[in-house]
């Protein structure tokens, strides 16, 4: 897929819809470290308050100390990270 494509002529759908309804500030995971679209698309949306990060970057460590939510991309594989770090949030955000 072009990340270079705009924004508009894109097929709209799940991720969109994701962004839209995430909460405020929360940690969007995305399924690779190609965080060009989905920042892009967060922009577009009006979603500046998403952290965006990959999958692969997301570990209990990083989350510490957070009093955010977290989500994960439809298209996300989760990880070992990703479950210790949402078992955290979910203990401390409650």
């Amino acid at each position: 897929m072009d990340t270079a494509q705009p924004i508009e002529e894109r097929q709209t759908g799940v991720t969109t819809a994701q962004m839209t309804r995430a909460p405020q500030g929360a940690i969007y995971v995305w399924p690779n470290s190609n965080l060009n679209y989905p920042r892009r698309l967060a922009d577009h949306l009006g979603r500046r308050d998403l952290k965006i990060v990959s999958a692969a970057s997301v570990c209990f460590k990083m989350v510490v100390g957070m009093r955010v939510q977290m989500v994960a991309d439809h298209a996300t594989t989760w990880t070992d990270g990703m479950f210790s770090a949402e078992k955290y949030l979910n203990q401390t955000n409650p």
